[in-house]
């Protein structure tokens, strides 16, 4: 730090003074004298100013260190700051990977979850589908049976012929038709339509229909059993005569020719097989229909189907495989008594079972 120029000048005043060679009275130098004049006169203002141009120099000093100081303290803040930010944006970054990652998931889970629950409302039988024999047959047992909710007998029937508020699912066009001859006839709101019925042929002729059980009454376990009795997936409408004619008798085939048969119409025969066994044979259009229920009831009600009728009846199941018409009567019957005939549904489990 330099000395104002006063303070200096002042300083060599005091020197002189001091000095041992200088005695009272002696007059001071002349270039002192006018220090001193300069002095008196205001001259010390200069050093005045000097002062202040220190002082503003200290405190410039000051100031550039106190802004210093500052300063590191904000590159401080600011790289803490952008430490901070750094973190935070990895951190947001992680979890937005994270969250990507998861909305692309998601469409395969909904799939996924989509997948299983079609499957498991459309195909209940993916759970048996490698069963065979018994344990298949046990499994269509609990199937058919685990939802099914009887119908009394009366209205089983007013459902068929469109009596008493039935729905009358088995009127077609106007029409009813015998399963076993073809014949059709008009409904008039009983379950025994009788009236004019029209033949193949299309001859008119009076008759009346009523109720086929194609696995006969009297031989249900037990007998009459009102559950299989009001059974709709083996309930069919005829023709009386016809279902007089089949009355309790297996199906098979008979050796004989409609001429020759006992009875014949519109396809079906009842006559002597070459066993000399009575049996009733149904017509090509409805076999494959007879001998899935005959499936299904023997499975739903744990009975058994005698040989050779069981073969026959194998054989009339891929000659006759499900139709359209079939189905739709089968989505009608689940809609009154809730359960279904698998044998429609799945008619290759009909083979995996070799004893009925």
């Amino acid at each position: 730090m330099r000395m104002p120029r006063t303070t200096a000048l002042l300083c060599l005043v005091l020197l002189w003074a001091c000095d041992d060679e200088a005695r009272p009275g002696t007059e001071l130098p002349s270039d002192q004298n006018e220090l001193l004049e300069l002095s008196d006169q205001g001259e010390l203002e200069l050093g005045h100013d000097e002062e202040l141009e220190v002082e503003q120099d200290l405190d410039a000093e000051d100031m550039d260190s106190s802004d210093q100081e500052e300063l590191e303290e904000l590159d401080d803040e600011l790289e803490a700051d952008e430490a901070d930010l750094t973190e935070l944006e990895d951190s947001d970054l992680v979890d937005a990977e994270d969250e990507l990652e998861d909305l692309d998931a998601l469409p395969d889970a909904v799939d996924a979850e989509d997948e299983g629950e079609d499957q498991s409302s459309s195909d209940p039988y993916e759970a048996i589908e490698d069963l065979r024999n018994a344990e298949l047959r046990a499994a269509l047992e609990q199937l058919s049976s685990a939802t099914h909710e009887p119908l009394d007998y009366e209205i089983a029937r007013n459902h068929m012929f469109g009596a008493d508020q039935g729905i009358g699912f088995e009127v077609h066009d106007g029409l009813i038709e015998c399963v076993y001859t073809g014949r059709t006839v008009a409904p008039d709101g009983s379950q025994h339509p009788d009236g004019v019925c029209t033949l193949l042929d299309g001859s008119l002729q009076s008759c009346g229909f009523n109720t086929e059980h194609t696995w006969p009454q009297s031989q249900l376990i037990p007998p009459e059993d009102p559950t299989g009795r009001a059974d709709l997936h083996h309930l069919f409408p005829t023709w009386d005569v016809a279902n007089n004619r089949r009355s309790n008798y297996a199906f098979g085939e008979p050796d004989c020719t409609p001429d020759t048969c006992d009875w014949a119409e519109g396809g079906s025969k009842l006559g002597s097989n070459d066993l000399g066994s009575r049996v009733f044979e149904v017509r090509p259009e409805y076999r494959g229909n007879i001998a899935r229920a005959m499936f299904y009831m023997a499975v739903r009600y744990d009975m058994s189907i005698s040989q050779p009728s069981e073969g026959i009846l194998r054989r009339w199941h891929d000659e006759d495989p499900v139709d359209n018409a079939e189905r739709a009567r089968q989505d009608q019957v689940e809609a009154l008594q809730h359960n279904r005939n698998p044998f429609i549904d799945r008619p290759d489990f009909a083979n995996y079972i070799l004893d009925y």
